[in-house]
């Protein structure tokens, strides 16, 4: 089994929004021996995904993959295959929290040779988020061809 993991600063909206559609992709190319997840940086508890990404998922015909929000563990950085960020920011505070993680991080926009970053919504309404995933989707529909 092949173990993504999307991280975000909070895990409300990028890193769940990039799974929920990660998955739907894998699942459509008939790719089943895949584990998607998501988590944070930092979360705040008993948080959730924000309304702004759960709309802009259900926008496609999609749900996040879980409500709650969690946040990255060792044991999540140990199993994973492969762990995308959404800033090269990011990307760093991870690795030199998780010493572990360097060597399978990397950003999400990278999957497709672009050195920019996700923007992370400011608002929480649809459209920004909607924007947001618009933004992700071609490295995330790249990712899936290659995974599947």
């Amino acid at each position: 089994m092949i173990k993504v993991l999307f991280v975000c600063k909070d895990n409300r909206s990028c890193s769940p929004m990039a799974a929920a559609y990660l998955k739907h992709r894998l699942d459509a190319l008939g790719a089943t021996d895949f584990e998607v997840t998501s988590c944070g940086l930092s979360i705040q508890r008993n948080d959730a995904v924000c309304t702004g990404a759960r709309q802009a998922l259900a926008d496609i015909g999609l749900e996040p993959l879980r409500i709650g929000v969690q946040a990255v563990q060792l044991s999540h950085i140990k199993t994973a295959n492969l762990i995308l960020c959404m800033t090269q920011e990011q990307q760093k505070r991870l690795e030199k929290r998780f010493v572990s993680a360097i060597g399978k991080t990397r950003t999400l926009m990278s999957i497709i040779q672009s050195e920019r970053d996700v923007f992370e919504p400011r608002s929480l309404d649809a459209v920004n988020h909607g924007h947001c995933l618009a933004m992700m989707r071609p490295a995330l529909d790249a990712l899936a061809e290659r995974l599947a």
